[in-house]
């Protein structure tokens, strides 16, 4: 039977009563979306800021956009702040590359005319930022040869080699362009997609040479790290040939692709529940670092990510940026060549959140592992745990979270488990020096391992569940 374990998210917030959460899609006047763009907040005051009496720094990096132009983020309550009077504005900018001439304008960013007034729980402004969106194409009329050719509506062309689209050019290899029917200009399909001929070849070989499955596979999968993607499959030349990939995770940002005549088997592993053992741990605070963009032993400023990890083992790594309103990590990577899958998320757009990331059958060594953000985060926490006997694929058998602003103990939500599933918690807060200490059948590691120098970041763990919830 397969190896699997259970995380849980046992993570302290403070309340939000003078934040609002800001949400809102993007579309041009034709009903496309600012797809992967980003959203910049910026506070309108004629004084100096406070919140609550104390002085107030509004946040100045841009927030994502998702595929379908949707936003959501925290920022601070106007009727809570002084001097009186504060609005706030925001700049929409479109994805650089999603929108290419002639079919379409470029990158485009746009402000409102107007700053708003933002207040209460929640408040859309989506209908505000539409209302002045500037268009993402040019509108192609018919006759004349001007129109894009009539295609099914989703049916999708790939550029593999760079080459040109007609008249449209610098499309990235990988991208494709999708039809959205007669006479209306075609839009680049989100999702890039990965050739595996372009990474391993797959005729019968099962060495973990460079180009072979193995070797081949997981620089793949680093390359695509977090992001939204496709695999495409190619059938062997050789019809009776198999290609082994011993173990391989694909997280859920990836999808697969067999129109090629590719296909996958999947090989049960053999391992028996019930065998993980702690082996160690460490744990490192990142107060502004490397620009606020990762966290290492490098610019660590107490603790360290260097760990002495051996081969086969399991890693695992739980990571707190701070503020979580704003940014997130987008990878968790090492120095020896494994590959971290993000396996859990707090909620997101949150003062702090909190992710779990796993690296199984690591290759070993002394090997320092980096937390990585998409903007200049205040603080960041990594803490990691070293786990040996989990068997080459580890998989999440069960998840459970909760966020709890004003309570000392934290417990999960309930989740059904397998008996013998390793259990591991982890969580904190970002805003005063405290202990830990394990919840009831939990063990917490000893020093740095189960809890980061101000307690910030900490974790237990139950090598054996009953099962159950």
């Amino acid at each position: 039977m397969k190896k699997i374990a259970l995380f849980f998210i046992l993570s302290a917030l403070p309340a939000l009563a003078q934040f609002t959460t800001v949400t809102g899609t993007v579309l041009d006047p034709h009903s496309v979306p600012y797809a992967l763009g980003t959203i910049t907040p910026t506070l309108v005051s004629n004084g100096t800021p406070t919140l609550n009496g104390l002085p107030y720094t509004p946040p100045t990096q841009p927030v994502g956009l998702d595929k379908n132009g949707f936003f959501s983020f925290n920022i601070a309550d106007n009727t809570q702040l002084q001097p009186a009077g504060t609005k706030w504005n925001f700049m929409v900018c479109s994805a650089v590359g999603t929108t290419q001439p002639v079919v379409g304008t470029g990158s485009q960013c746009f402000t409102l005319p107007n700053p708003l007034t933002i207040s209460g729980a929640t408040q859309n402004i989506g209908a505000n930022l539409t209302a002045v969106a500037p268009a993402l194409t040019v509108p192609i009329g018919g006759g004349g040869g001007g129109s894009p050719p009539a295609a099914p509506i989703g049916s999708v062309q790939t550029n593999l080699n760079g080459a040109l689209f007609g008249s449209i050019t610098n499309v990235v290899p990988g991208s494709a362009l999708v039809s959205q029917g007669a006479s209306t200009a075609p839009s680049f399909q989100q999702k890039p997609i990965y050739d595996v001929r372009d990474w391993a070849t797959c005729d019968g070989s099962t060495d973990s040479s460079v180009t072979g499955p193995q070797g081949g596979i997981k620089p793949l999968l680093i390359a695509i790290g977090s992001q939204e993607a496709t695999i495409r499959w190619i059938g062997s030349s050789t019809p009776s040939a198999h290609c082994r990939l011993e173990n391989s995770f694909f997280p859920a940002n990836i999808s697969h692709g067999f129109s090629g005549g590719g296909a996958i088997e999947m090989i049960s592993s053999t391992t028996p529940v019930g065998n993980a053992v702690f082996v160690n741990g460490t744990s490192a605070e990142c107060n502004g670092g490397g620009g606020g963009l990762l966290c290492n032993t490098a610019n660590a400023t107490s603790g360290t990510t260097t760990l002495s990890l051996t081969a086969g083992n399991t890693a695992v790594v739980s990571v707190q940026p701070y503020p979580g309103f704003t940014f997130k990590i987008t990878s968790v990577t090492d120095d020896c060549g494994d590959l971290f899958y993000h396996l859990q998320q707090s909620l997101a757009n949150q003062p702090r959140n909190v992710g779990l990331w796993v690296a199984s059958n690591i290759a070993g060594g002394t090997c320092t592992i980096t937390a990585n953000a998409n903007g200049a985060t205040t603080h960041i926490q990594v803490l990691v745990n070293q786990f040996s006997g989990m068997g080459p694929v580890v998989s999440a058998d069960g998840k459970g979270s909760c966020n709890n602003a004003d309570t000392t103990t934290m417990d999960s939500l309930s989740a059904p488990t397998t008996a013998g599933s390793l259990l591991f918690g982890y969580g904190g807060q970002p805003f005063t020096a405290e202990t830990c200490s394990a919840g009831a059948g939990f063990t917490q590691p000893a020093g740095l391992a189960g809890q980061s120098t101000n307690g910030f970041a900490c974790s237990e763990y139950k090598l054996s569940s009953p099962g159950g919830s």
